[in-house]
């Protein structure tokens, strides 16, 4: 399975509207696949981290996804649950063993406060 069928399964079971929730929903499907393919995204983030062409992507990604039926959101407020997104996938894909589960709930907890 690649990447892009991960994507298209989330989208058609989207049903949530606030961002918290469809940020939760989206990462159930892309931690999972993420830690499924640690290895190769492993190395494929750690040689790309500093690159802001491929941040941007996956930030870009996200922030479709999440915020694009939002009529008005807080664009801090938007930057600081990427970024529990993003650092929640960074710190779980370093792990020995990555786990999806343990990776979901440390998100869930980080964006309760929104």
């Amino acid at each position: 399975m690649r990447f892009k069928d991960v994507l298209e399964r989330a989208k058609e079971t989207d049903i949530h509207r606030p961002p918290r929730l469809k940020l939760n929903h989206y990462a159930q499907y892309f931690y999972q696949f993420y830690c499924l393919h640690h290895c190769f995204y492993k190395v494929l983030f750690s040689q790309r981290l500093f690159s802001q062409t491929f941040q941007q992507q996956h930030m870009d990604l996200m922030h479709s996804l999440v915020f694009a039926d939002q009529p008005q959101f807080n664009k801090v407020k938007a930057a600081i649950l990427l970024d529990c997104y993003f650092m929640t996938l960074l710190y779980g894909l370093g792990a020995d063993t990555p786990n999806t589960k343990l990776m979901l709930r440390t998100l869930s907890q980080k964006v309760s406060i929104f």
